[in-house]
C-alpha cells in the first residue's frame, strides 16, 4: 500500500496536551480556517515520494501552515504555502538532492568538525518549527546542543536566519565563555552565522538575511518571554543592514580585519581564527557531497 500525508491532527502535534483544552479550540478553529490550503497542501506533498517521508516522518513540519512560519507577517495560510513549497524544493536541490535524501530519513549531517568535541551539524528543526524547518546547530561529542540557528529559503533566493539559540541555565554564560576561547575570540554566535552565510554561498543563495526583532515569530503573547537577545542589535553587530523589505541583510561572508587593523599582541589569535573559519568552509563542501551522516538527529 503506497503511504499517503494527510495533515495530521491535534494530537500528533501535542502529545501531551488533552482534547478539553483550550489549545486545541485553537488547533481546530485555525484548521477550519485554513482547510483550503491544507487540502492544497496535501496535494503537493502527495505528488513526489520524498515529500511524503519528510511530511510523514516529522509530522510537525506541516503545523507552521496553520499559525506562524519564518516571519511573523507572511499571512494568511496559502503565502506560507508558498514559501515552504520553495523552502522544500531548494533543500531538495542542495548537493544534488544528497542532503534530502538523508534528512527525510531522520538523520543529520555533518558540516564541519572543528576539533575532536565540537562540530556543526544540519538537520531538521526539532525545536520550533514555525521558526523554520532546517537547523544549523553546534554540537558536543556527547551530542550535546550548545547553539543552534533555525533558517528557511524564502522565494527571493534568500537564505533568512530566523532564530538563535544558545545554552541557558545557570552554567549558560561559562560555556559560551569557554567556545569563545575555543574559537579564538569569535562568539559561538557569530561563528553559527558565519556557517551559515557559508552554507547559503554553497546553495547559490543570492543573499543572507536576519529576521527583524518585531518579526520573529515568538514574539508574540506569552512566547515572547523565550526571547533572550535582540535580533535588530545582533544583526548590526554583524554587519547586517536593514533593508526596505524588513529584513537585515548581512554579509556574504564573515568580514575578516587587514592584518594592520590587528594589534600585534592579538595577530596569532585571528590568524589562527580565520584558518579555522578556512577549514570549516572546506569541510563543508566536502561534507556535503559526501553525505557524511550523523544517524538519529537529536
Amino acid at each position: 500500500m503506497i503511504q499517503t500525508f494527510k495533515f495530521p491532527h491535534f494530537r500528533q502535534i501535542y502529545t501531551q496536551a488533552s482534547y478539553f483544552s483550550w489549545q486545541n479550540v485553537k488547533f481546530q478553529a485555525r484548521r477550519l480556517r485554513t482547510g483550503k490550503t491544507i487540502h492544497q497542501l496535501e496535494d503537493w506533498v502527495n505528488q513526489r515520494n520524498e515529500t511524503i517521508d519528510l511530511f510523514t516522518q516529522t509530522e510537525k513540519i506541516a503545523y507552521p501552515i496553520l499559525n506562524t512560519y519564518l516571519d511573523k507577517r507572511l499571512k494568511p495560510a496559502h503565502k506560507r504555502f508558498e514559501v515552504m513549497k520553495y523552502d522544500v524544493r531548494k533543500m531538495q536541490l542542495l548537493a544534488d538532492g544528497k542532503v534530502f535524501a538523508q534528512l527525510i530519513q531522520g538523520n543529520a549531517l555533518l558540516i564541519a568538525s572543528l576539533n575532536e568535541d565540537l562540530y556543526f551539524q544540519l538537520g531538521i528543526n526539532d525545536l520550533d518549527v514555525n521558526e523554520g524547518l532546517w537547523s544549523l546547530s553546534l554540537r558536543s561529542k556527547e551530542n550535546e546542543r550548545l547553539y543552534a540557528a533555525s533558517f528557511g529559503f524564502l522565494p527571493d533566493n534568500s537564505l533568512l536566519i530566523a532564530s538563535l539559540q544558545g545554552p541557558r541555565g545557570d552554567d549558560g554564560k561559562e560555556k559560551v565563555r569557554v567556545l569563545t576561547k575555543e574559537f579564538y575570540g569569535l562568539r559561538p554566535q557569530i561563528l553559527t552565522v558565519a556557517v551559515l552565510q557559508m552554507l547559503a554561498k554553497y546553495a547559490k543563495c543570492a543573499r543572507i538575511v536576519g529576521i527583524a526583532q518585531a518579526q520573529q515569530v515568538k514574539l508574540r503573547g506569552s512566547l515572547k518571554k523565550r526571547v533572550a537577545m535582540n535580533y535588530d542589535e545582533f544583526w548590526q553587530e554583524c554587519g547586517g543592514q536593514l533593508q526596505a523589505d524588513g529584513y537585515w541583510l548581512l554579509p556574504a561572508a564573515y568580514e575578516r580585519k587587514d592584518e594592520a587593523e590587528i594589534a600585534s599582541k592579538k595577530r596569532s589569535m585571528y590568524r589562527k581564527r580565520y584558518e579555522m573559519l578556512d577549514k570549516i568552509e572546506a569541510d563543508l563542501q566536502i561534507d556535503l557531497q559526501g553525505e557524511t551522516v550523523i544517524a538519529s538527529a537529536a
